[in-house]
């Protein structure tokens, strides 16, 4: 008896790892692929904010009084008070006076010549005059007065300090206000989320000096939000909702703690949890962050029995520095560091093992154009590499993919376009590209399909080492209600609402395919959908995407239809 129950109990072991090796788990649903659908990389406008400074100029001394159109000869020119520009660059500049009789206004356009000059070096208090002066030998003394700072003084401020906000102040090369040093300055302390700062010019307590106020609007640092979607596929809780949490004053000014957590349907198929703490590092908008991400997952259907999942951890550290501030245009260099520790399970054992460790350099640059569009541009390098820190080797026996390893090289582009146009409408092209010169582990490939892809299929329907993506979204309120009040509002319904109508194309490419795979995979959807944001905190967004092209392995049915909710607090 007990020998016959040893046999049966051998052969249903048999035959499960038979099908575990007959079924094998889509890449799709693999860690590292499935975090995917919750980390939404979406590119959004840069908040822009009224930071132009509200100026009140001193009262130039009197200047020289030349009656009627007297003319006097200029033999030579004097410069008093003069450090960004030379003598000698000033004299080249005023050059067409010398040798030649010219009346007051004349003599007042050559200061105007001046102060333009030190106007398009962004020396904006700068001002040229002539003094009350005694002409002698055609000699003629010009006065400037560059705008040096006196006092920087700050109010209003309650959640942030006053030696916090007044030390990302920065007027310019020696202590003279300048324009583009100014503006910078401010779009960096407002990009801290609850802190709003404008900067006001008085009359400095010392001759010729101007004395800034900075005027401070701050509120309390606490903010969280809910969500839902249906971003999941059958395979791994179509279904989620998640929390995060964000304190954007935490420990030291300008330091954002954020903590989010997902969890899928039922509870104990999915959790995704995530927190991260943001520091700036210095006065001039450099930011430090470190991060943690776990999730586990177990994945349903036909691949239940087999006890299949996974589970991601990865450490993160990172650096942000911005290089451009302007009122239409930004750039932030960016590097950072991965640890990845990512496993694959299959009847209770371990199917695969990616320890990457992971370096990475990028830029980012948005510009705001003369044609009501704004621009965006992203690039990021990673390269993995092999045998560090305990990380896979060169050639992984249970790497994630056949023929992975610890280390490669990717290089990832984002373009994103938004094109205004009439009604409150735009239209938004986007397009990604990855290229990679060696085979990737999953976690690394280019994806494509999804609400944020190729709409119509699943989330990460197919994978490449290499890939690229193209969508076109018109965003347009009904014509006939755009410029329409809402009822019981003064809303306009094009603040509200927009309808969608969109395009996608996507194509990845594998290095190495195995047998039982292509070398690429090209999809491509199209669809409507709708944008309700029923009040400043509250927003449904909702996408039905046909697929056009290429084969829907992972949805039962077509069309998809993408939800998403979100409610913050």
């Amino acid at each position: 008896m007990k020998n016959k129950k040893l046999m049966l109990a051998l052969c249903c072991m048999c035959f499960i790892a038979t099908k575990a090796f007959s079924q094998v788990i889509p890449e799709r649903v693999k860690a590292g692929v499935v975090e995917r659908g919750i980390e939404q990389r979406e590119i959004q406008r840069a908040l822009e904010k009224d930071t132009l400074p509200l100026i009140e100029m001193e009262p130039l001394p009197e200047q020289m009084n030349l009656s009627g159109e007297k003319k006097i000869a200029v033999n030579k020119f004097l410069f008093e008070g003069n450090t960004i520009f030379s003598s000698k660059y000033l004299l080249q500049l005023l050059a067409d006076y010398r040798g030649e009789s010219v009346s007051l206004q004349m003599l007042k356009n050559a200061c105007q010549e001046i102060t333009n000059a030190y106007k398009k070096k962004g020396f904006f208090l700068a001002r040229a005059y002539l003094p009350e002066q005694e002409i002698k030998d055609g000699v003629f003394r010009i006065e400037i007065i560059e705008g040096n700072l006196g006092t920087v003084s700050v109010e209003g401020s309650q959640h942030y300090t006053q030696e916090f906000i007044r030390s990302h102040f920065s007027a310019g090369p020696k202590n003279i206000v300048n324009y583009d040093y100014l503006l910078k300055s401010l779009l960096i302390l407002n990009e801290y989320r609850d802190l709003n700062v404008k900067a006001q010019f008085q009359k400095g307590s010392q001759p010729y000096t101007v004395d800034v106020v900075l005027k401070v609007q701050d509120k309390m640092p606490l903010h969280a939000l809910t969500d839902y979607n249906n971003f999941g596929s059958k395979y791994v809780s179509r279904h989620r909702a998640g929390v995060m949490a964000e304190y954007t004053n935490f420990l030291i000014d300008g330091g954002k703690f954020s903590a989010r957590a997902v969890t899928g349907f039922p509870i104990n198929n999915l959790f995704f949890g995530k927190t991260a703490y943001n520091v700036p590092v210095n006065r001039f908008g450099t930011k430090a962050e470190i991060s943690y991400m776990y999730s586990d997952f177990n994945v349903q259907k036909e691949y239940r029995e087999l006890d299949a999942g996974g589970i991601s951890k990865v450490y993160g550290l990172g650096f942000t520095h911005p290089l451009v501030r302007t009122r239409v245009t930004s750039a932030d260099v960016n590097m950072g560091f991965d640890y990845k520790t990512i496993r694959d399970y299959l009847i209770g054992d371990i199917s695969s093992r990616d320890d990457l460790r992971i370096f990475k350099l990028g830029l980012d640059y948005n510009h705001k154009d003369v044609y009501n569009g704004r621009n965006y541009f992203s690039f990021l390098s990673s390269c993995g590499v092999a045998d560090i820190l305990d990380g896979s080797p060169h050639d992984n026996p249970l790497a994630s993919r056949s023929g992975a390893g610890g280390d490669f090289i990717k290089s990832n582009f984002e373009f994103a376009r938004f094109q205004q146009l009439k009604w409150g409408a735009y239209i938004v092209l986007r397009s990604s590209l990855q290229v990679a010169s060696d085979v990737l582990p999953v976690s690394e490939q280019f994806s494509i399909g999804g609400p944020d892809s190729v709409r119509g299929f699943s989330q990460s329907e197919y994978l490449g080492d290499s890939g690229h993506l193209l969508s076109l979204e018109l965003r347009f309120s009904p014509p006939f209600l755009a410029e329409k009040n809402i009822p019981f509002t003064n809303k306009k319904t094009k603040e509200h609402l927009q309808l969608v109508a969109f395009m996608d194309y996507g194509k990845a490419f594998l290095r190495n395919p195995m047998a039982d795979e292509s070398k690429d995979y090209e999809i491509s959807g199209a669809g409507i959908g709708a944008r309700v944001k029923f009040t400043p905190d509250f927003s449904l967004r909702v996408d039905l995407g046909y697929p056009v092209s290429g084969k829907n392995e992972s949805n039962d049915s077509d069309p998809i239809v993408y939800i998403q909710s979100i409610n913050k607090f």
